[in-house]
C-alpha cells in the first residue's frame, strides 16, 4: 500500500468522515485518521435533527457508518491513528 496521500483528515467524528468523503469524492488521495473510535462522539447521538436528507432525523450511530461507507467506496482509507504532528515534504 502507497503512503502517498493528497489529503489527510486528521478526525473521525461527522466533520472529517464528511471531509473525507468530499475529498475523495473530488478524486483526491485521501486517508483519514479516526483516532480511537471512527465517529467520535457522533456514535453517542440518539438523534440529530436538521441534517440534510432526513427529514424525520437520523441517528448518529448509524450516520457514522453511512458515510464512512459513502467515503470508502470512494476510495478514501480509514486508520484508526491519532496524529502526533505534521512536516512539510517537499514542495
Amino acid at each position: 500500500m502507497s503512503t502517498d496521500y493528497e489529503v489527510l483528515v486528521a478526525g473521525g467524528g461527522l466533520a472529517g468522515l464528511s471531509a473525507g468523503l468530499a475529498s475523495a469524492r473530488l478524486g483526491r488521495k485521501t486517508l483519514v485518521l479516526v483516532g480511537g473510535i471512527l465517529g467520535g462522539q457522533l456514535i453517542s447521538i440518539n438523534k440529530i435533527d436538521g441534517y440534510p436528507g432526513f427529514p424525520d432525523g437520523v441517528a448518529g450511530y448509524d450516520l457514522g457508518p453511512m458515510t464512512q461507507e459513502l467515503s470508502t467506496a470512494a476510495c478514501a482509507v480509514f486508520v484508526t491513528a491519532e496524529l502526533a504532528a505534521l512536516a512539510q515534504n517537499g514542495g
